[in-house]
């Protein structure tokens, strides 16, 4: 079983759902096309791709559907004449959302899938073309995905899954999609421009976003997911929000770089609840603010990047409640009035272990009882390689600066030596480190 496949071109798409013609005629006085029987499937905001049939009186390009006269007429946003004269030659392809017939928007495939029950649908968003919202995207007429039938919104470049990213621009004040919806997944996706709305992309509980980037935004949220959802190598920067990543409990958090730019003591880069925080880079760029925030039981904190500017907030911030494990970070930076490399909030952590700490004011902070503690020190110098420049890879050339991973060897293997470096990004190839994953998905574009 497979999903079943759409597609969306915002460059060269179009929303008509009735038959291509080619004898379309526009008149300019009220900015009407007009072809007999042609939209009647056609509501405002559909977008259109029209040229001419050799007349080169229409300005080839999208054009947007303001109102819907009847099924012969629909008046839209924009003058399509190339000259002075009335074009009679308009030419309007068809789109199915087929390869080679796509959309051009992804809310008109939303409202024109009959949603596959059994297997699920994904819609594929063609790279190149930024598709600009007129609203909020809504799953309304679509229905709500399954755990076996889910709902999965994927960039592509020719073909499907094969990378390329997709483009959503909240116009500068719309979300990309702003509702708890479950078994929702997002591939290879930018979210981008949507102003003060909160979140940038809010995925429900079973849900995952994978290689999205997210900029261009200033609300309480960049990305935000439900319960037992996977938020893996993505990339968040470019904004004031009060949480980077943000995911509601037993989530895997993964992969990710997030650049914090809120000067706010209670903000952070990342931010989860009962959560596994992994193998991340979190870059505070001002001076108040965290960079990993914790909340609850059961929660790992394992081999993250965190890199402050003189800051006065925490590397990685604990809640009170007992059962963590907190190892393998390395955190940098956080040396202003109050700066705080780990902040333990005088919690009961059951394995506290292989952390470094360079230029923090105060590396460990309100520590309670760590039943399990060592290998947590301070580095004798810079660790990263140019952090403010984005390269969070280990230096081995620093004295003190490379950290081995905690196990340093595996009880019983045939071969027990770990090579692995603490922090996200190991060593460069050929040096001791390099056995750890690196990140996942996106990088610095």
């Amino acid at each position: 079983m497979a999903l079943t496949q759409y597609y969306v071109d915002p460059g060269a798409g179009t929303d008509h759902e009735g038959s291509a013609f080619v004898d379309g005629s526009f008149a300019n006085a009220t900015n009407t096309l007009t072809k007999i029987a042609a939209f009647a499937s056609a509501v405002a905001a559909d977008k259109l791709y029209l040229t001419d049939n050799g007349s080169a009186e229409v300005t080839p390009g999208m054009y947007t559907i303001s109102s819907v006269t009847d099924n012969d007429n629909v008046v839209l946003t924009a003058d399509i004449r190339s000259g002075a004269n009335d074009p009679t030659d308009v030419v309007c392809t068809q789109g199915t959302g087929a390869v080679g017939a796509p959309w051009a928007t992804v809310q008109h495939a939303l409202d024109n899938i009959t949603r596959d029950a059994t297997n699920g649908d994904q819609i594929n968003i063609k790279a190149g073309t930024s598709e600009i919202l007129a609203a909020t995207l809504s799953l309304a007429t679509y229905g709500a995905p399954a755990d076996t039938a889910p709902l999965v919104i994927r960039g592509y470049t020719s073909a499907a899954n094969d990378g390329g990213q997709g483009v959503i621009d909240g116009d500068g004040s719309y979300s990309v999609y702003a509702t708890a919806t479950n078994y929702f997944h997002w591939r290879d996706m930018r979210c981008t421009n949507v102003g003060a709305a909160s979140p940038i992309l809010y995925v429900g509980s079973f849900s995952s976003l994978m290689n999205i980037e997210a900029d261009t935004a200033s609300g309480v949220y960049g990305l935000r997911a439900g319960d037992y959802s996977i938020i893996c190598g993505c990339y968040v920067h470019s904004n004031t929000c009060q949480r980077g990543i943000a995911a509601d409990s037993n989530c895997l958090i993964v992969g990710n770089f997030v650049i914090h730019s809120m000067n706010y003591a209670d903000s952070c880069g990342i931010y989860g609840f009962r959560c596994a925080i992994l193998n991340n880079i979190v870059k505070v760029t001002v001076a108040a603010g965290s960079g990993i925030q914790q909340w609850g039981y059961y929660c790992s904190i394992v081999g993250n990047s965190v890199s402050g500017s003189s800051g006065t907030g925490a590397g990685i911030w604990a809640s009170s409640t007992p059962a963590k494990a907190i190892m393998n970070n390395i955190i940098n930076g956080f040396s202003g009035v109050g700066g705080r490399g780990i902040d333990l909030n005088s919690a009961t952590v059951q394995f506290y272990v292989g952390n470094a700490f360079y230029n923090c004011t105060t590396p460990e902070a309100n520590k309670g009882l760590c039943i399990v503690e060592y290998n947590n020190d301070e580095l004798a110098a810079l660790p990263f390689v140019d952090p403010s420049n984005n390269d969070f890879t280990i230096d081995g050339t620093q004295a003190g600066a490379t950290e081995d991973a905690w196990p340093a060897a595996f009880l019983g293997a045939a071969s027990t030596v770990n090579l692995a470096d603490k922090g996200a990004v190991q060593a460069g190839a050929g040096t001791a480190g390099g056995g750890m994953p690196i990140l996942l998905g996106s990088v610095v574009r």
